[in-house]
């Protein structure tokens, strides 16, 4: 399912707070787990918007007040699986600047109310700092739970991989882009993530392309803009470290070096040119 299809997921219960139980509790995850069970094979991966209650925590910058209680809030992804206690639980953690955080806070703070209105957040979401794959309960394919923006950075993608992840799951809600290029873009930057560590791509979309993309960056099946729908394809899982995986963006740094080092070479001979011509002159 795509990012945030369900929200007010709080983790905590009476005992204190418990990941795991909490999931469990909530409503739309209880339902999810009951209809998991009755089938085997049936494994779901959905957004969520979820939030943990801090009780004896120490407060940080990621820290919300509601009335007297202190939380966090996370734009994450579950794994619900049948006939298992446990639900892997993933936080996004390249937020979007302005919609789910507030970039140099101490100078932009004073427009965090006009960027709200804008349908920004009142405050900046938590995240999760290291990677994190889910696996399939039967096969134990390992999926990299990839949220919304994370799709725009290969080497934040690439760190899956090295997680293991053999199949890649884009989770997104674009509704925010209406009818405009924008969605499009987002969709072919996943064109460019299976292109770059060789895996198929299965992306499930609010208001964006639901679909399917094979390694070599074809797209496979993919939904129509403002059709509601579902799209259904066994996705092979595939092992191997391409070389952009294993290197990262390092072709674009060497680039950017030789780039810098070739404008000051003619920077340089501009100047000593220069000074030969004002020599001449005297």
């Amino acid at each position: 399912f795509p990012e945030t299809s369900f929200g007010a997921i709080w983790l905590y219960n009476e005992e204190g707070f418990d990941t795991i139980k909490s999931l469990i509790d909530n409503p739309p995850i209880y339902r999810l787990k009951q209809f998991t069970n009755q089938y085997p094979q049936l494994n779901i991966v959905s957004g969520i918007s979820s939030y943990k209650q801090l009780t004896t925590e120490p407060t940080n910058k990621y820290t919300r007040t509601r009335g007297l209680t202190n939380y966090e809030a996370y734009n994450s992804a579950v794994h619900v699986r049948p006939k298992n206690d446990s639900i892997p639980h993933y936080v996004k953690s390249k937020l979007v600047p302005g919609a789910e955080m507030m970039p140099f806070p101490s100078i932009l703070n004073p427009l965090q109310s006009f960027v709200s209105n804008l349908g920004g957040v009142n405050g900046t979401l938590a995240k999760q700092e290291n990677r994190e794959v889910f696996r399939h309960s039967k096969t134990g394919a390992a999926i990299a739970p990839i949220i919304c923006w994370e799709s725009v950075f290969g080497e934040h993608v690439g760190e899956f991989i090295h997680e293991g992840a053999e199949i890649l799951f884009v989770l997104t809600n674009d509704g925010w882009w209406d009818n405009t290029p924008g969605h499009e873009q987002h969709w072919y930057m996943s064109k460019i993530r299976a292109i770059e560590t060789r895996r198929y791509l299965a992306r499930a979309a609010n208001m964006g392309t639901t679909g399917f993309i094979s390694p070599k960056g074809e797209t496979i099946s993919a939904s129509t803009y403002g059709v509601q729908g579902t799209k259904s394809y066994a996705v092979p899982h595939l092992s191997g470290i391409t070389f952009y995986t294993k290197h990262g963006d390092i072709i674009g740094r060497v680039a950017i070096l030789l780039s810098s080092l070739l404008l000051l070479n003619l920077a340089f001979k501009r100047l000593r040119k220069e000074k030969k011509r004002r020599a001449t002159l005297k």
